[in-house]
This record gives C-alpha cells, structure tokens and sequence, in this order.
C-alpha cells in the first residue's frame, strides 16, 4: 500500500489477504503498520509477512520481495505532509509496474528514477492525465506504455468520465477501469 488513507489501504482486508495467501508479502509505511498492529491478536499470525521501512521524504530504498524488485520511493503525500506516502516501481524480468499512491508530484518526478526504457504499467491519478503538461512529464520521465487512472470514486465517476473523453478518444495507452473490480490483460510488447 502506499499509504494510509482508505482508498488505498485497509487493515483487516490486508491481513484476511495474507491469511488467505501463505505467499503473498505486503509492503508499506510505518502509518499503516500501526494500523496493523492496532488490530492486536488478528494480525500476530501474518505480522511475520509484513515489511515496512521509514524513509525520509525524497530517500529511496531498494529490495527484492519473492523474486520482484522493489524499487520505494517516499515522495510524502500531496497536500498532506503528515502523511507518508511511498511510491513503488516493482520490476520482473516479465515487466515493470509504476505506482505514485498520493505522492507529491514535485518530489515523484525524478528522471533518475526511471530506466531510458520507462515502465510497462504506471498508475497515476486521473487529474494528471488530462493535464497537458502533466501527461508530457509523465511520458517523458517516467515513460509508461500503458497507464491506468485512479482515483476514480463513486462520486468523481462522472467528472473523470468527461475529462478522460478526449484522452481516451484520441490514444489507445489508457485504460480505464471505470468499474468495480474491472480489469485489463496487458501484454509486454
């Protein structure tokens, strides 16, 4: 999770996941580990599955989770400074996936962040898409080949619909999941 806000993360659904799934890891901020451990004895059986490291705002760290590297950037939370907000690129040898979470976009557009070869994935809020201005400096620096807008509530549906239109008319790299649980298959091209 990138961060501790409810649209992106939610205690008891993480730790039902990691009972449900013996395998899976998951990663985050010291903020939402306190939100895990608040849970008390329903989180010490997966506790063991969980990683979490505190960095700096503008501080990188680097790991490697079952076989994926997990590059973890902490761009603090746009308009939030209290909150930590952690942005991730995880690469395999089958493809790459950028995710920004809430990042200040100021500190998230490093280009030495990203190889010359950009990104197969990259998840970015619905409002920097329609920005002209925006949408160069994320295809430029971050160079995704697919991207995929959040952010997209219930109630800002009608507001993304309208200001997706264009884009979505005018380029087949975007892909909007404009349902519950709708999904895409991506293939590496």
């Amino acid at each position: 999770a990138t961060h501790d806000h409810h649209d992106h993360f939610r205690a008891e659904s993480v730790v039902r996941a990691l009972a449900h799934n013996p395998q899976a890891v998951f990663l985050s901020t010291p903020q939402a580990l306190a939100r895990l451990q608040a849970l008390g004895a329903a989180f010490a059986p997966v506790q063991g599955r969980v990683r979490t490291m505190d960095l700096p705002t503008g501080r990188r760290a680097e790991l490697s989770i079952r076989g994926l590297q997990v590059r973890v950037t902490s761009t603090g939370h746009s308009g939030m400074p209290a909150v930590q907000n952690y942005m991730y690129l995880i690469s395999s040898p089958s493809g790459s996936i950028f995710h920004l979470g809430d990042g200040a976009e100021e500190t998230a557009f490093d280009p030495d962040a990203f190889g010359p070869e950009g990104v197969d994935v990259g998840f970015f809020h619905y409002g920097l898409l329609v920005s002209a201005e925006w949408l160069r400096r994320i295809s430029t620096v971050v160079g995704p080949r697919h991207l995929i807008p959040m952010h997209v509530s219930a109630n800002q549906r009608r507001d993304a619909d309208v200001r997706l239109r264009e884009l979505l008319r005018s380029r087949n790299d975007i892909h909007y999941l404009r349902e519950c649980l709708a999904s895409v298959a991506l293939a590496r091209q």
